[in-house]
């Protein structure tokens, strides 16, 4: 399984461009409205896959997110998959990360019985996960409440 943000793919570049074999799954959000961004996942036919159809509200649409299942023996694993399109730390900024946590949050609690692995580029250079702190800017500290809250454990990488 391969995950990709800023996949800078739009709906012009078809799915057989991607694989041109047809031995992988392709779930893909693209960023329609400039240049940049957009999320992609390619699973192996050889797994059991399936993207998540998750009727979200009208509000949620423009988010680049997807959702999709790999089942593995008995666990199912549920992949979100997120790129965070505002960078800046402003009004901007604070706005969508309030709407991202909360699709998130609204994305998790449809989610019963699946290990949750949330993957994204979240541009959030000031959070500390070791220690769980985070920058009081109403981004930073939102995002890691959230995280918190949900109980999101993982491998967190930041590149300077």
């Amino acid at each position: 399984m391969v995950i990709v943000t800023k996949s800078w793919l739009k709906n012009n570049i078809v799915d057989g461009y991607i694989d041109n074999t047809d031995q992988c799954y392709i779930y893909r959000k693209d960023r329609s409205d400039r240049l940049g961004g957009g999320v992609l996942a390619l699973v192996s036919k050889s797994y059991c896959s399936y993207e998540i159809a998750i009727p979200v509200p009208e509000k949620f649409r423009k988010l680049e997110i997807i959702v999709h299942t790999v089942l593995l023996s008995v666990r199912k694993y549920r992949f979100i998959s997120v790129i965070d399109k505002t960078p800046e730390f402003n009004l901007a900024g604070r706005k969508n990360m309030k709407l991202l946590c909360e699709c998130l949050d609204f994305v998790c609690r449809n989610i019963v019985d699946d290990a949750i692995i949330l993957v994204g580029d979240f541009n959030l250079p000031n959070i500390n996960w070791s220690d769980l702190e985070a920058a009081n800017d109403n981004i930073h500290d939102v995002f890691l409440d959230f995280c918190v809250q949900r109980g999101v454990h993982g491998h967190i990488s930041a590149t300077p």
